[in-house]
């Protein structure tokens, strides 16, 4: 396929290269009318614009914010957004690094609120700091819904990763997708457990949309299985609730397999089915993967965990939030963000290839 070029475009448009050169790296005078033009033709025509060799020859410098919780699992996301931060960091983008508590609204409401007045402050001041982007994995995404809306009302990107927020008006969700990784739980335990299986559905957040819609995945392929589904029992996303309820349902139930929709009610169901003498003999299927899950694989107490991947996320999030970002710069503001969703994809980790995943031979 041939490569577009600055001619192509400008022998389409009747124009000069250097107005059509000037237009798309947003240099000197050019009129809205004729710029409009050119970004449409270069749309057309599939002409790549490189962003980082624009960012540096116009000396611009962007910066980001990312807000996520500060949990185990979230280290491999970070280190994922730092890669493409140092990447990055030669044509002038820095990053921010914002925790929160866990995964607590009430501390990432307080985050964004301080993030909007700083852009409602006209006042100059070292302890302000205003943001070109924002990247958040929100935890409850009705409360931080109008927040988000507001940041981007102030000319910030907003982009949500792990856990999305699709009524906020971000402009690109990064992350597994959760419907489709609770069908792959349910498929797994279908092809598996026989019929009239007791299967004990364990919940965390429902606030948490990622969570829910791997829930409603996994439900709506075991429906038609014939498995008797008990629960759900909520955990609230913390492993001693999860292995206190597990124990307790596994004590007063007949159970042959346990659904657990996050990384820390699998670690905490897991605990349960050992501490009671139950490991090889309840089925577990659990997601993520840490050292202690990769324990549980070797001995049996877990069958199988579905991976996603929390490198890229971070690492994607911050390519996406940089590209977007230098996009509106360079159109004077005039791109359309409309909404998008990348999906990272999952991985089934069994017994048989676990070691290659801790290895890092799967990017």
């Amino acid at each position: 396929m041939k490569k577009i070029t600055l001619k192509d475009i400008a022998d389409e448009l009747g124009l000069s290269i250097s107005t059509v050169h000037r237009a798309l790296k947003g240099y000197g005078r050019i009129n809205d009318e004729t710029k409009k033009r050119i970004f449409e033709k270069a749309e057309e025509l599939g002409y790549q614009l490189n962003l980082a060799a624009s960012a540096l020859s116009s000396g611009k410098t962007l910066r980001l914010g990312f807000i996520y919780p500060d949990t185990p699992f979230y280290n491999e996301v970070v280190r994922g957004a730092r890669q493409a931060e140092k990447e990055l960091s030669v044509y002038g983008l820095t990053v921010d690094y914002i925790t929160t508590e866990s995964y607590c609204p009430i501390q990432q409401s307080q985050v964004l609120t301080k993030i909007i007045e700083n852009f409602k402050d006209s006042s100059v001041s070292d302890e302000k700091t205003t943001y070109d982007g924002i990247g958040i994995a929100p935890a409850h995404p009705i409360l931080l819904n109008p927040l988000l809306k507001s940041i981007k009302d102030n000319g910030a990107e907003v982009i949500t990763f792990n856990n999305d927020a699709p009524d906020s008006g971000r402009s690109c969700f990064i992350g597994q997708n959760p419907y489709v990784a609770g069908k792959i739980a349910g498929e797994i335990l279908a092809s598996i457990m026989p019929k009239r299986a007791n299967i004990a559905l364990m919940s965390s957040f429902v606030s948490a949309l990622g969570l829910i819609k791997r829930i409603d995945g996994f439900l709506e392929v075991v429906k038609n299985t014939g498995f008797n589904v008990i629960g759900p029992f909520e955990y609230n996303d913390n492993i001693t609730s999860a292995y206190d309820m597990s124990k307790q349902v596994i004590l007063t139930n007949k159970i042959d397999a346990i659904y657990a929709n996050s990384m820390y009610g699998s670690i905490g169901c897991a605990r349960a089915i050992e501490d009671t003498g139950n490991s090889g003999k309840i089925l577990m299927v659990s997601y993520d993967l840490d050292d202690e899950i990769a324990g549980m694989i070797n001995k049996g107490t877990i069958f199988a965990t579905i991976h996603q991947s929390p490198f890229r996320q971070g690492y994607y999030t911050i390519k996406k939030l940089y590209e977007k970002c230098y996009q509106k710069i360079i159109h004077d503001n005039e791109i359309s963000c409309d909404s998008e969703i990348q999906y990272i994809k999952s991985y089934i980790i069994i017994k048989s290839n676990l070691e290659e995943f801790l290895e890092g031979v799967y990017l």
